[in-house]
């Protein structure tokens, strides 16, 4: 029998489904923007960030949270029993292929269970696949006597790794990792990698710790994980090849299976996860471009196909005027963008903004170029730039909440950013199109509002890290004109140049006071962070940014608009009481 279809039958034997996982409040954990990894929410499994695992009543949920929907999925779905029981009788036999026979030839109608329990390969189909699996099952499976490192050794790193990472080898020398059976579990546990960035990160090959810090640390994980490839070669550009080095890569069933056995602490005896998981042989392929339709009630803009440099990045800027004399109220909005992009941010413009702040339209201005060098005459235009929606997924559908909309002045346009990779030889095409859905204000609850919260007192030492921290307290400090007690903060974006390391935004005042609401540790790519609920933010209580900075120059940097000055800016999304 095929061993990449086995089933190991100590595995549905020891290995439960249907745990009585306790109903966890994604509000519990904090206003953080960490991710803590999926949990069940009483429905289903959601992802849930925080600032840790501990809940609002002291108690620590760490054992209820899972670092991929899947397995938290086997451990706390509604259904009971094991892959392969089909009529729940705690025994796998000639009755289940029996029942899978009737689902296939629509003998019977199977019921919610029955379909989950008989599609062994996750393909969402019951077929005579779903039968060869089961009949291994019952003959043992050829996983049996093996632990999970012994499948992934016989699975995965004598399939796809040491026809490179054997002895003798170029690429074992240049890695200094060899994984053949006899030295492979001591060459990658809690070893230091070569490569000096991915040291100088803090991360080992494999690590025993275990949970999300152990996936987050793993150079091993970072290396195969090709679904996470944008982050990959935009975060990490000399970490060298995703693994195995020119494909085939790893299916994602194999992926999963790896990353149970990292999240369960990597042991080199025992069972921790689910072979189950290695009949999902789905292949990476490159996200499916979908050009949008207009929208019927509102504005689309294109920006048009455009040529990413070979081995390197390209971040556009592209300004388009809003064709409109009337302002305009958005409601929600649509992102598709070609295969490659690594973000997109829209950004209309400040109020005040200067005439000589604002851009030309409908040419394409580069951030750097094919160098890296950067056109200094783009920071001029940043600083009075306006964060509206941002997005790393190809495609995007962003609402407002419920009776929210943004409203945006006709006075102004909107400005593209658009930034790209290309780690290949060959050029190839960026393209985006963004629909911009429109309501009647006459429909609206509430009018949305950009806030800015800017430091401009910014003093960096040369050769040292600096911290620096400013505090901004409403009404006044937030610097709009609102005849409202109170907002509602239900995004946060913030903003400074290459020298920043850390990013910190906390809330001043009441029961909140001093509690971590945001972090960004990327100056080029901070995450928007969304609140759901809104933060209430009433008059008296405010936001503390705090900032650091490592000035590696040999003179002092102050604030200002080009890429050698430095910023410390929030833009956050409000509404009114």
């Amino acid at each position: 029998m095929n061993k990449n279809i086995s089933i190991v039958l100590v595995m549905l034997i020891s290995f439960s489904f249907g745990h009585d996982c306790p109903d966890l409040d994604p509000f519990d954990y904090g206003m953080c923007d960490m991710l803590l990894g999926w949990a069940w929410s009483g429905e289903d499994c959601e992802s849930i960030s925080g600032c840790s695992t501990v809940n609002s009543d002291g108690e620590d949920d760490a054992e209820w949270f899972f670092p991929i929907y899947d397995f938290c999925v086997v451990e706390c779905s509604v259904h009971e029993g094991n892959h392969g029981d089909l009529n729940e009788d705690e025994n796998i036999d000639i009755l289940d292929i029996v029942i899978l026979v009737n689902i296939i030839l629509d003998m019977i109608e199977p019921n919610e269970h029955q379909i989950w329990a008989g599609d062994l390969n996750f393909d969402d189909t019951i077929d005579i696949l779903d039968i060869i699996l089961t009949i291994d099952i019952i003959l043992g499976g050829d996983f049996a006597d093996m632990s999970t490192w012994e499948v992934i050794q016989q699975e995965i790193l004598n399939q796809s790794c040491i026809s490179c990472h054997v002895s003798g080898n170029f690429y074992a020398d240049q890695s200094g990792l060899i994984l053949t059976e006899d030295v492979a579990y001591e060459e990658i546990m809690n070893v230091t990698p070569i490569n000096s960035s991915a040291a100088e990160d803090g991360l080992v090959i494999v690590s025993d710790d275990g949970g999300l810090l152990a996936l987050q640390t793993s150079f091993i994980w970072e290396k195969v994980e090709i679904w996470d490839q944008a982050h990959y070669f935009a975060d990490h550009p000399n970490y060298g090849s995703l693994m195995p080095m020119g494909g085939p890569y790893l299916t994602r069933g194999k992926l999963d299976f790896i990353e149970q056995w990292i999240f369960a602490g990597a042991p080199d005896t025992g069972n921790v996860a689910d072979v189950v998981l290695l009949n999902d042989d789905t292949m990476w392929s490159q996200p499916v471009f979908i050009p949008l339709e207009p929208p019927e009630n509102g504005i689309q803009i294109h920006l048009e196909s455009f040529d990413i440099w070979t081995n390197n990045e390209r971040e556009i800027f592209y300004y388009t005027p809003l064709d409109t004399s009337d302002d305009i109220y958005i409601k929600q909005i649509e992102i598709s963008m070609r295969a490659g992009s690594h973000h997109f941010i829209l950004y209309t413009y400040d109020e005040d903004a200067p005439p000589f702040a604002i851009p030309e339209p409908f040419i394409i201005r580069d951030l750097h170029d094919e160098n890296g060098d950067y056109n200094n005459d783009m920071f001029l235009n940043m600083a009075f730039q306006k964060f509206v929606v941002g997005t790393q997924l190809p495609y995007n559908n962003y609402s407002m909440p419920e009776g929210v909309a943004l409203k945006l002045s006709s006075d102004f346009g909107v400005d593209i950013n658009s930034h790209y990779l290309n780690p290949s030889d060959t050029i190839y095409s960026g393209e985006v199109y963004a629909n911009l859905h429109l309501v009647d204000p006459d429909e609206l609850d509430h009018i949305a509002y950009i806030f800015s919260l800017s430091n401009g007192e910014i003093v960096l030492p040369p050769n040292e890290e600096t911290t620096l921290e400013a505090t901004f307290m409403y009404p006044g400090g937030f610097g709009m004109d609102l005849e409202t007690d109170s907002i509602f903060v239900f995004q946060l974006f913030s903003h400074a140049h290459e020298l920043m390391t850390r990013f910190d935004v906390e809330f001043v005042g009441g029961e909140l006071d001093g509690e971590l609401l945001y972090t960004a540790l990327d100056w080029e790519h901070p995450p928007t962070f969304e609140l759901d609920p809104p933060l209430i933010i009433t008059v008296g209580q405010g936001l503390r940014l705090r900032t650091t900075y490592y000035n590696w120059r040999d003179e002092e940097v102050n604030f200002g608009f080009f890429s050698t000055d430095e910023m410390m800016i929030l833009f956050g999304h409000c509404y009114g009481q």
